[in-house]
């Protein structure tokens, strides 16, 4: 069995390209969590979802809120990252989405392991720290979608 870890921010959302996304998120405004477009095709990725699990292995999405922020902010956070997720990803099971407080080791989020488990981030310091010599690697947005035959694009929305 594979395991198989998403961030969210950079990877599969495009936060970055939000409107003020960094001044909102420290004015504790949640809305660039669900204001930001996808830079996959979202219906082809939950397919791919749907596949994996059908094969035995698991995806989860490991997500950081927002840096800085206190547990008032980090609830509406989490509920607005989560909405978003499930509208896009509808075969995600709840249980399967960890919003958790920002530098978070992800590595330590799930508690249950596998032969395999795959880092899909775009941040190289965080899968740095996830990688393992044998269980555990990270592999790059872009890399990781083209390996699945989906486009990753940071600056155009994927709406189909």
């Amino acid at each position: 069995m594979i395991t198989y870890c998403f961030d969210v921010d950079g990877t599969f959302y495009n936060l970055y390209a939000v409107k003020n996304w960094l001044e909102k998120l420290r004015a504790n405004d949640p809305s660039p969590y669900m204001d930001g477009e996808a830079m996959v095709n979202m219906k082809t990725f939950d397919k791919w979802i749907q596949e994996q699990e059908e094969k035995g292995n698991r995806v989860h999405i490991i997500t950081w809120l927002s840096k800085g922020a206190d547990e008032a902010f980090n609830k509406k956070a989490r509920l607005a990252k989560i909405k978003w997720i499930r509208a896009n990803l509808p075969s995600l099971s709840i249980a399967a989405i960890h919003a958790v407080p920002y530098g978070t080791p992800k590595h330590k989020v799930l508690k249950e392991r596998s032969r395999a488990m795959i880092l899909i981030d775009d941040n190289e310091e965080v899968g740095a720290a996830w990688e393992t010599p044998k269980q555990r690697k990270h592999v790059l947005p872009q890399d990781f979608f083209s390996s699945i035959g989906l486009v990753w694009d940071a600056s155009a929305p994927q709406t189909t």
